[in-house]
């Protein structure tokens, strides 16, 4: 997954007013439960992104179910068809997803503004989670 999530997460840092948080601000020594947890807290979306792996990630479905429990707008991005667990779908099914595999990268820009508006906020702080290797 990590190509097309680093390729997303470069298409997301291109629309204008979004910052993104994403693992790889983590440091080592740094509890990272705090750090995942205040990230989340921080921002007003969680993006996770759908695959295999990320499906079948119990470190992924920690933080999504986090992100749901405190309220943030959830996006889930496909990035290929795979059956989903029903925890998943549980917390997905009436959320804002966008179906994207490698492409257009304008595209995605404009989904996910798109998909900012429509939850009635300016896209200013958004957080990215949800990968898995």
């Amino acid at each position: 997954d990590a190509v097309v999530v680093n390729k997303i997460i470069k298409t997301l840092k291109a629309v204008p007013d979004v910052q993104v948080w994403y693992d790889s601000n983590l440091r080592g020594g740094e509890h990272y439960f705090s750090v995942i947890a205040e990230s989340i807290l921080k921002n007003d979306y969680f993006i996770f992104v759908v695959s295999k792996s990320s499906v079948m990630s119990d470190w992924c479905l920690h933080e999504l179910e986090f992100a749901m429990s405190e309220k943030r707008k959830i996006i889930a991005i496909w990035i290929e068809n795979t059956d989903i667990p029903a925890g998943v779908k549980l917390i997905i099914q009436n959320t804002h997803y966008i179906m994207w595999t490698e492409g257009d990268e304008a595209e995605l820009q404009e989904h996910i503004a798109d998909t900012c508006v429509c939850c009635g906020r300016k896209a200013e702080n958004m957080v990215y989670w949800g990968k898995a290797y």
